[in-house]
């Protein structure tokens, strides 16, 4: 006897019936009349990071009646019969499969595909009709053919976003935004209940939901429903509704929560919370908690211990007896034991795991790379706001190598191996939209034109200087691997290579890059050896003195100790002349560039007016001369490219709140005594 199920179907109103009062019609589904999904041949290929989407086709399965359905792709090894299958993240529908190369990459690996390598994998289409909460009845399943593909994988790290069907927990907490929120998994794959950890901070009282997508839909935007019920704090368990016009949930007031989400039923359950979570019992303490961090991408709180010998421990939460785990992570449990040494230890609440770590120990908390980091991790690079910089040389899009501005608009690098392509930034981002590409063939040696939006920067691999013209829009690539440069413990470079390379700026007349001296002393040396050198007694900024082999270093004093300086050398003379970059020269200065009135955006002298570098606006600003407050000048703003009066001492300049975050350029002309600022495109 065949198994039937009666499903409503809602008749559309006026289309189908001339009686508006008929609402619905009953219609059979008959398991033995459905056919099944058929999947098309996949054709494999090397998988990416960066790799385009791929696309499947399929023939839709056939439940011979109207009704909703859904779709899911599943993946195996080859040869498993789908007994270890993992769900493939996938937008299905119109008879496509559309699947990023990242997310069918974390299946394979996930289904025990080995990383890097020839993956032979097994696909299978899964329908299912929905019922009116949009989950899956999987009495209705319907399944197609397997189709057998082959794809190379790449390494990836798989956390439990990566690895488990989610849903999202978006609220106050994390601004409302789905980019930053953390999430309930289906850790047993079961198609809809979800469980998991979230760390609300102090924020849980102030609202949120859930979600089905990373976004608002009302199919699956999960709140609870607005009939002035109140609803209970600390509620064990919540019956939510699917609207767009349900209310956020308010009714949470502790730092962390373990909750339980059945999407077939909408029914939320508390499963237990805490303020923090405890490590008991080490070295026989068992008094004083060692409270755990939490690290959400990675689901599990972690705490460094010293076990100087065999011990034991638990966890619990909120320094007392009532929630606490033992040896499995097992509620109530036995207690851990710990062997000696030093340990990270992890707890995972979702996956029920307890581990040791004793290469973690000490390390940072990874939050989007290997579980696993480097023994001896690079500090975060320092972000220097208003300066042009260098970016993707060594493969790296993420590290800028930043220039110095010198006079006239130039803007020059220390010595850079280059073994890449690269670009140029402005700001240390992305987000500014103010960037320089090739806009001509790269010509080591001579300049070439760029422009905003370019291409790529190629030369071959070496050792060079590169300067960018900001006022002629060029770019020279100076090969630094011979030539003059500086060496000495009085630069960063101290004795052992000539990273401060000079420029020949004209026949027998070379200029370095903008330096800063420290106490000490350096010298000039000719192609990184001794062969041929330069030192002698420096006078003052700006005269030239008589320098040559076997003289003494040159040093500039205790009283010059780290200011910047550009340091010429004129072989035809025998001269070295040491010019103060501020000396004479004017800045901006104020709410500019991430800076509060403590630094200054270099200007340069072209003709008889002062030129700014490109500074974005965060507020008021003026100008001065010498980082000093002694010469300033300040004035009313009225348009942008119209000069106004500009007067020692005078009012802050303000571009009006519509300039906020917006980048400029200014000139100051001394003899008019006038101010003209510029949108800098």
């Amino acid at each position: 006897m065949k198994k039937i199920f009666n499903i409503a179907v809602l008749a559309l109103a006026g289309a189908m019936f001339a009686s508006c009062e008929q609402e619905h019609i009953d219609a059979q589904y008959i398991p033995g009349n459905v056919t099944a999904p058929v999947l098309n041949d996949i054709e494999g290929c090397a998988l990416a990071a960066d790799g385009a989407d791929l696309t499947f086709e399929y023939v839709a399965a056939d439940y011979g009646i109207k009704a909703a359905v859904g779709y899911t792709l599943y993946v195996d090894m080859a040869g498993n019969d789908m007994a270890s299958k993992q769900k493939v993240t996938a937008n299905i529908g119109g008879g496509k499969i559309v699947v990023s190369a990242k997310n069918l990459n974390v299946a394979l690996l996930n289904a025990g595909a080995d990383k890097e390598a020839e993956a032979a994998a097994e696909f299978q289409l899964v329908a299912n009709m929905l019922n009116n909460k949009g989950a899956a009845n999987e009495a209705t399943a319907a399944v197609s053919n397997l189709v057998e593909a082959t794809f190379r994988t790449y390494n990836a790290e798989i956390r439990p976003f990566d690895k488990f069907a989610h849903v999202w927990v978006i609220g106050d907490y994390c601004g409302w935004d789905h980019a930053a929120s953390q999430y309930l998994y289906d850790y047993a794959a079961s198609g809809s209940k979800y469980t998991g950890l979230v760390d609300f901070g102090e924020k849980a009282a102030n609202g949120f939901k859930l979600t089905g997508i990373a976004g608002w839909d009302d199919s699956c935007n999960w709140g609870l429903p607005d009939d002035g019920s109140e609803v209970e704090a600390e509620a064990a368990e919540l019956t939510l509704i699917t609207s767009g016009g349900s209310k956020d949930l308010k009714c949470y007031a502790k730092r962390f929560y373990f909750f339980s989400f059945d999407s077939s039923t909408l029914k939320l359950a508390k499963d237990w919370s805490a303020d923090q979570i405890g490590i008991i019992g080490l070295n026989g303490d068992w008094d004083n908690d060692i409270v755990m961090e939490y690290n959400a991408y990675w689901t599990r709180f972690y705490a460094d211990i010293d076990a100087p010998a065999a011990t034991e421990m638990k966890l619990r939460a909120d320094a007392g007896w009532d929630l606490n785990w033992g040896a499995g992570a097992v509620k109530g449990g036995d207690n851990i034991p710990v062997e000696a040494g030093q340990w990270r230890v992890y707890f995972d609440p979702g996956q029920g795991t307890i581990e040791f770590s004793s290469s973690m120990y000490g390390k940072d908390e990874p939050v989007g790379g290997s579980t696993e980091p480097d023994p001896d991790p690079d500090p975060e690079p320092e972000v220097k706001a208003g300066l042009w910089s260098i970016i993707g040389n060594d493969g790296d899009w993420n590290t800028d190598i930043y220039m110095t501005a010198a006079d006239n608009g130039l803007w020059i690098s220390d010595v850079v191996a280059v073994t890449s392509e690269f670009k140029l930034r402005y700001n240390a981002s992305w987000d500014s939209k103010i960037d320089r590409g090739a806009a001509a063939t790269a010509v080591v040696g001579e300049p070439f034109a760029v422009a905003q939006g370019g291409g790529n920067i190629a030369v071959e691999e070496g050792l060079y200087v590169i300067t960018y013209d900001s006022v002629n829009e060029t770019l020279a690539i100076t090969d630094a691997a011979p030539g003059w440069g500086l060496i000495g413990d009085a630069l960063t470079n101290a004795w052992d290579n000539d990273t401060y390379k000079l420029t020949e700026a004209e026949a027998g007349v070379f200029v370095s890059s903008p330096v800063t001296v420290g106490a000490g002393n350096f010298k000039l040396r000719k192609n990184n050896t001794w062969g041929e050198e330069y030192t002698g007694t420096f006078v003052e900024f700006g005269t030239p003195f008589a320098a040559g082999a076997g003289a003494d270093n040159i040093t500039l004093g205790e009283e010059n100790v780290g200011v910047q300086v550009i340091v010429t050398l004129d072989t035809n003379a025998g001269t070295v002349t040491i010019d103060r970059l501020f000396d004479g020269r004017w800045g901006v200065v104020g709410a500019v560039n991430g800076m509060t009135w403590n630094g200054d955006v270099l200007m340069w002298q072209s003709g008889e007016v002062w030129k700014s570098a490109p500074f974005r606006a965060d507020g008021e600003f003026k100008i001065r001369k010498d980082g000093a407050w002694d010469v300033d000048r300040g004035g009313e703003f009225a348009a942008f490219d119209t000069a106004f009066a500009a007067a020692q001492g005078g009012k802050n300049i303000s571009l009006g709140e519509d300039a906020a975050g917006k980048f400029f350029t200014l000139v100051y002309d001394p003899a008019a005594e006038t101010i003209t600022v510029s949108e800098y495109k």
